[in-house]
């Protein structure tokens, strides 16, 4: 056993008193961006919440073994939202920007390829008449 060095009458000495003065020290940011992966709607219209899906199947980017949330609520419970081995996979746009403004930091939001659009379906940008010369 150790024998403490007091002073007379029980008091420690000023000097030992304080030298030690707890401090916090701040840490690393150790948040991670997450990725949320947007499918296609024929996709999505057949799956149902917890289903495991793949993004953009056959395809670059390709992404297996993904959960498939239908609704914000299946994503953001406890149970699911807590388990860091699943990542998920939406069916509309808004529900994946939910996700995303949820969870805390940057994160990331990658669209599947729809390869039955080509640019020519998709109509050039008209100026508006006050922007005409």
């Amino acid at each position: 056993m150790h024998k403490r060095i007091t002073r007379a009458g029980g008091q420690r000495s000023p000097e030992r008193a304080l030298r030690f003065l707890p401090q916090f020290v701040t840490l690393e940011d150790r948040s991670v961006p997450s990725t949320f992966y947007l499918i296609e709607p024929g996709l999505a219209a057949t799956r149902n919440n917890g289903d495991i899906v793949t993004f953009n199947a056959g395809a670059p980017g390709e992404q297996t073994g993904l959960t498939f949330s239908k609704d914000f609520a299946f994503y953001n419970n406890p149970i699911n939202k807590g388990d860091v081995s699943k990542t998920f996979a939406f069916g509309a746009l808004n529900i994946a920007l939910q996700a995303a403004t949820a969870n805390p930091g940057a994160d990331e939001i990658k669209v599947a390829a729809a390869p039955h659009l080509s640019s020519s379906t998709i109509p050039p940008r008209r100026a508006s008449p006050s922007t005409r010369p």
